[in-house]
């Protein structure tokens, strides 16, 4: 049995999913105001005498969200079943640190979907509407980089058929989901935009079809496609990558300009972008792939990563204060990072 809700995990629920003598839970919803397509309980375990070996004290149980205008948009483009199939196909061999995933299961036809995964709570969470230090930056940069040559060009990610390409027409909704949301997004978020933003953003809505098709082109790997702070746990020797809803294939540099655009500051972004991207360049080791051609995809990546603001001011329930700080947040920076590339000349190779 699948829940629906998270009032269906109960402690028999968890006893016979991860087929363990479990008496008693203690639920709490974590992550509010952070992930706005997943409903998320940290769930404590009691079990019947000493808990068995390699069994988990807690686990994090992720559900979609119970708002009916996200999880529509979740369903729409596949998120759900992307993240549960990631997590039985690809995390397993990983050269990332990603949560271990106890229990991972689906009913698409149903609508339901369930991942029990390892608590990282041990690690720090860093606080994306506070933004993003350089050295994070870096830290989570290098292991990303690791992962995306783990799969650039190869024939094991073309085999990944249930992982959509940029241009795949799953994918590609999001540019008549950014058509649509604009006029919403103007209205409600327009004055948060930095002066010239919002010309950008309408240049950014006119092409955005021509620009995935190009972020599917190899040479291309798994990406994150939500490489953002908020998914990210920090330990003294490593980094850990959470929330694999939106995963894609496509163009690797695409995660540094999402992390960079959204999780920074922007006086900060201004000052070390560069030196990040290096960073990544130079953690992926890909000979063919051009210093010059990664900057100029990860000036790409930047305009298209507008359509995040804008689709989640305008149409996403942002659930509290925190989240509606989190669109504040992303909204200035997103655009003010759209402004600070060579955007003209970028757009115009979509004309």
């Amino acid at each position: 049995m699948i829940p629906a809700t998270t009032e269906d995990v109960t402690a028999a629920w968890m006893a016979e999913t991860l087929g363990l003598p479990i008496t008693a839970i203690d639920a709490e919803p974590i992550g509010v105001g952070v992930g706005l397509l997943g409903d998320l309980l940290r769930v404590r375990l009691d079990y019947d005498g000493s808990r068995p070996a390699e069994a988990p004290e807690s686990v994090i149980v992720k559900l979609p969200t119970h708002a009916p205008a996200n999880k529509a948009i979740g369903m729409a483009l596949q998120f759900y079943e992307r993240e549960v199939r990631f997590f039985q196909h690809v995390a397993p061999s990983a050269e990332l640190r990603i949560p271990r995933a106890w229990h991972a299961a689906m009913d698409v036809e149903a609508g339901r979907f369930v991942l029990v995964l390892e608590d990282l709570s041990h690690l720090e969470l860093a606080d994306q509407v506070a933004g993003m230090t350089v050295d994070q930056a870096k830290r989570a940069v290098a292991a990303i980089a690791r992962f995306h040559a783990q799969w650039w060009d190869t024939e094991a990610l073309e085999a990944l058929d249930w992982l959509p390409t940029s241009d795949h027409p799953i994918t590609m909704q999001a540019a008549t989901m950014y058509r649509d949301a604009w006029p919403a997004f103007v209205e409600k978020w327009g004055h948060v935009v930095p002066e010239g933003g919002l010309a950008v953003g309408e240049r950014v809505r006119d092409v955005f079809d021509a620009m995935l098709v190009e972020l599917a082109r190899p040479p291309r790997t798994i990406v994150h496609t939500d490489f953002r702070l908020d998914n990210l746990f920090f330990g003294p020797d490593e980094v850990a990558v959470i929330d694999w809803q939106l995963t894609t294939r496509g163009g690797g540099a695409y995660d540094v300009a999402y992390l960079l655009a959204q999780s920074m500051s922007a006086d900060l972004r201004r000052r070390h972008d560069e030196a990040v991207l290096r960073h990544w360049y130079d953690a992926l080791g890909i000979a063919s792939y051009g210093w010059e051609q990664a900057k100029e995809d990860y000036a790409t990546g930047v305009l298209l990563c507008l359509v995040i603001p804008v689709n989640a001011g305008a149409e996403i329930d942002l659930g509290n204060e925190r989240g509606e700080a989190l669109v504040r947040e992303i909204t200035e920076r997103a655009f003010t990072a759209a402004l600070d590339v060579d955007w003209q000349r970028v757009l115009d190779r979509f004309a």
